[in-house]
């Protein structure tokens, strides 16, 4: 074990996580090679977060850092973080997210091939079980592989700090979906190391606003396809092919409804998408054509 710190900051978004935020906190401390510094940027909550948050404060005074957060979405947070970060690399770790013990270790073996790296997540569902995110081939994400889809997971990456200071960090426009921009923004400059090693545990619970994230995520995803000067045509069909054949559907699962009474008469989920990616482009082209 590296008992020594490294030059690396954690940077912590913290927003409404009672029930997570210490898993991920003590995920870092136990990591076989340790930070410098985490920063934990606090956006106002409405449960228990903050006094947990405090509980770490008072008990590693030097390690962690405490800011208050601008309010407004992950993204700006990070942003926060990235500011006053002093040390040479920077991770970034969600208050819902939890590190694998020698994720830190990984990064920092690997960061240095192209001043940014990404690992694999391991996606735990309410049963335990975890199923692995798939990956290619490819030991580098190039920004046309981005093009196609975004394979990133955010708290399994770290970055030479001078990096994100060069293309500015997160956009502060963008709603949602800024670290698929900040990875579109990296790639133009250098390429992602991609390492095959799972870096970190995303939780997977159920969420009441789902419904409206799944259309706001594709209308921000367009947005910022156009920012980048370019549409991903297969989402779009994807979304359209998948909308319709639910339509056609319908007939029959009314059927399966009368003996499987679980049976989902209409999937909305893709004609969200596709909403979503329609307005996105309609917004994208009025603000990026407009001059």
């Amino acid at each position: 074990m590296n008992s020594e710190k490294a030059s690396v900051t954690v940077v912590v978004p913290v927003m409404n996580s009672e029930k997570s935020v210490a898993r991920t906190f003590d995920s870092i401390l136990i990591q076989t090679t340790k930070p410098a510094k985490i920063i934990v940027v606090y956006d106002r909550s409405r449960d228990n977060t903050l006094s947990i948050v405090k509980t770490y404060l008072r008990k590693y005074p030097e390690l962690f850092t405490f800011v208050q957060g601008p309010g407004v979405n992950a993204g700006a947070a990070r942003q926060e973080g990235i500011k006053i970060a002093k040390t040479e690399y920077i991770a970034f770790l969600d208050s819902d997210d939890s590190y694998v013990e020698n994720a830190l270790e990984i990064l920092l073996a690997n960061v240095e091939k192209t001043g940014a790296v990404c690992g694999l997540v391991c996606r735990v569902y309410a049963d335990g079980s975890c199923k692995y995110q798939n990956t290619s081939a490819n030991l580098e994400i190039t920004h046309d592989d981005l093009k196609k889809s975004n394979p990133i997971p955010m708290s399994t990456t770290m970055y030479k700090h001078e990096l994100l200071k060069k293309i500015g960090g997160f956009d502060l426009s963008l709603a949602t979906v800024e670290d698929y921009d900040l990875h579109l923004r990296v790639t133009r400059i250098t390429n992602y190391t991609r390492v095959k090693k799972v870096i970190s545990f995303y939780y997977v619970h159920e969420n009441p606003t789902q419904s409206w994230r799944t259309q706001g995520y594709a209308k921000w995803t367009a947005i910022i396809w156009l920012k980048h000067g370019f549409i991903d045509y297969s989402s779009i069909w994807k979304a359209l092919a998948y909308s319709v054949t639910n339509i056609l559907l319908v007939p029959v699962n009314i059927i399966r409804k009368l003996y499987r009474p679980k049976t989902r008469i209409f999937h909305y989920e893709y004609l969200q998408i596709l909403a979503g990616y329609i307005s996105g482009l309609a917004r994208g082209y009025y603000h990026y054509n407009k001059n």
